[in-house]
C-alpha cells in the first residue's frame, strides 16, 4: 500500500495518548539523518563485560535517541547504585535527558524503553517505572521521530492484557488507526515468530498486517534474527550483552538471517522516504542491513 509522503521541518511535541504534550525524541528533524541505537536484554553484564561493550559501540555510533527491547533489570542490578553504573556510559546521559530535568525545564526524551520478563519479575516493575520514567502510563506508550511513529508494548505480565484481543491491543488498533506517519514501528519484549531456543510468543501474534505496521521489534531471544512475513519485517535483537548469548532450533521458514556469534546493537537511520536497520557487532562487523521505503517495500 503507497503511503503518503509527510514532510517534516521542526517537530517539538506531540499528543500523547492521555492527551498531554510531550516530547518527540528527535527535537529538530530535517534534512539530515537521525540515527537510534535499539539495544535488547542488555541489563545483566556478567562475565564478559558484554554491556558494557556494546555501550561503547553506542557511544561510537552516537545515536540521537535509543530505544530497549526490554529486559533492562536483572536481579544483581535492580538496585538504583547498580542501575547507574550499568547505565554509566552512554546510556546515562540519555535517560537523564528527561529524568534529571530540572523542574521547571522542558524535558528531551531520548531514552524509550520496554518491559521484559525479568522487568516484572520479584516486584522489579515499581523500580523499572521509576528509574526510566517512560511515557504514558510507563508500561506502554507511542512516540514520533519525525516521519517514524513508534508504539512501545507490553508483551510481559500487564492489566491490561497483552493479546490481540486485549485493552492493550484495542489501544494500539486505535492509536495505529489515527496516525498520519509514513512509518510505523512496533516494539516488544517477547518474539511472536522466532528460531531461537525460547521459541515464539503466540500471544503477541496480533494482526499487525491489517494494522499497517512496517516493521516489529523484540528481544528475549539472545541473539539476532530478522524473518519476513507478510511484508512484515520481524526483527529479535537480544544481544545487548547478557553473557547467555544462545543458539537457534526450529527454523522459522520465513527466518532471513540468524546470528549468535557476539553482541551487537541494531541501528536505524531515519531520512524523509526511507528507513535503514543495520545490526552491527561489538567487531564492527555488519551482519545484517536492510531498508524500508515509504512505499512499504524492503531492500
Amino acid at each position: 500500500m503507497y503511503k503518503k509522503t509527510i514532510l517534516f521541518s521542526v517537530l517539538f511535541s506531540f499528543v500523547s495518548s492521555e492527551g498531554k504534550t510531550q516530547e518527540s525524541c528527535l527535537a529538530n528533524f530535517d534534512d539530515r539523518e537521525n540515527r537510534i541505537a535499539i539495544i535488547g536484554d542488555y541489563g545483566h553484564d556478567g562475565q564478559g563485560n558484554g554491556s558494557a561493550r556494546v555501550a561503547k559501540l553506542v557511544q561510537k555510533h552516537k545515536p540521537s535517541s535509543i530505544i530497549t527491547l526490554g529486559d533492562n533489570i536483572y536481579p544483581d542490578f535492580d538496585k538504583k547504585a547498580d542501575l547507574d553504573k550499568l547505565m554509566a556510559k552512554p546510556y546515562l546521559k540519555y535517560l537523564g535527558a528527561h529524568t534529571g530535568a530540572q523542574s521547571g525545564k522542558k524535558a528531551n526524551r531520548r531514552f524509550y524503553p520496554t518491559i521484559g520478563n525479568h522487568d516484572v519479575k520479584d516486584g522489579r516493575v515499581s523500580t523499572y517505572l521509576s528509574y526510566f520514567q517512560p511515557p504514558g502510563n510507563g508500561r506502554y506508550y507511542d512516540f514520533v521521530c519525525g516521519p517514524v511513529h513508534f508504539f512501545s508494548l507490553n508483551s510481559a505480565l500487564e492489566t491490561d492484557g497483552n493479546t490481540e484481543d486485549s485493552e492493550q491491543a484495542q489501544w494500539l488498533k486505535e492509536k495505529l488507526e489515527a496516525s498520519t506517519a509514513q512509518f510505523k514501528v512496533v516494539y516488544f519484549h517477547h518474539p511472536p515468530y522466532s528460531s531461537g531456543s525460547h521459541g515464539p510468543s503466540k500471544h503477541m501474534r496480533w494482526p499487525f498486517k491489517e494494522w499497517d505496521v512496517d516493521v516489529v521489534l523484540s528481544g528475549h531471544e539472545h541473539n539476532y534474527e530478522r524473518i519476513e512475513r507478510d511484508g512484515i519485517r520481524y526483527v529479535v535483537n537480544g544481544l545487548g550483552g547478557n553473557p547467555y548469548i544462545r543458539g537457534f532450533k526450529d527454523v522459522d521458514p520465513e527466518s532471513v538471517i540468524r546470528y549468535s556469534a557476539q553482541f551487537g546493537a541494531l541501528f536505524l537511520t531515519i531520512k524523509k522516504e526511507s528507513l535503514s536497520f543495520k545490526f552491527i557487532t561489538i567487531d564492527g562487523k555488519t551482519i545484517d542491513a536492510f531498508d524500508v521505503k515509504d512505499n512499504g517495500d524492503s531492500a
